[in-house]
């Protein structure tokens, strides 16, 4: 059984493994030098171009899966029937993924923008093919969607160059939703089996 904090990270890979399948021939990313998970910092320089830069650069909680009512689980002493165990529901997470991509000049880091939005368009939902460790224990459903300049404006984009210390560059956003955190705290309670109503007049 995988571990459930991988969860973060067997998301990354299952998007890695989707963008590396998609440099097979014939496919959109085909001619691709190089894909990497790294953080495009100021210092960074991909190995070879053309090249295409995966970096996580934001986890948020998911608010709509707040307020929702608490799991029952099997006990440990499932001989007495008195007794069962509830834990949190799972934390939904939207991942934030900035995809960047460099090439010889600025017109070739377009088409291969142009590249990556197609081909992340026809795969939205993540195939379970590329999903592994605890959330393909938890059959979870990937899916991916370009930010909007709501979700993330242009102001946001530079900030966050001006944090990584480099200039400014044209990428790309993709937020990843279907990624869940299971709590692993159990609390036990005694079931009511009986109740007794006394209706005398006191």
């Amino acid at each position: 059984m995988a571990d459930p904090y991988d969860v973060i990270s067997d998301a990354t890979k299952a998007l890695y493994a989707l963008l590396q399948a998609g440099m097979a021939p014939g496919k959109a990313l085909n001619g691709l030098g190089l894909l990497d998970v790294a953080l495009p910092s100021e210092t960074y320089e991909p190995a070879s171009k053309p090249a295409l830069t995966l970096c996580l650069y934001r986890v948020v909680e998911n608010t709509h899966g707040r307020n929702r009512e608490r799991i029952r689980v099997p006990t440990s002493t499932p001989d007495d029937p008195a007794r069962f165990a509830q834990t949190e529901p799972p934390m939904l997470l939207d991942l934030h993924y900035l995809l960047v991509p460099f090439a010889e000049s600025h017109l070739k880091e377009q088409e291969w923008l142009g590249r990556t939005v197609q081909y992340l368009y026809d795969n939205r939902v993540v195939p379970s093919t590329y999903v592994t460790g605890f959330l393909a224990e938890q059959e979870a459903e990937i899916t991916l969607q370009l930010e909007t300049g709501q979700d993330f404006s242009f102001e946001n984009l530079a900030r966050l160059w001006e944090v990584l210390g480099r200039k400014y560059k044209v990428a790309l956003s993709y937020k990843m939703r279907g990624v869940h955190v299971e709590s692993t705290a159990l609390a036990t309670h005694l079931r009511v089996l009986e109740a007794a109503t006394d209706l005398s007049p006191t």
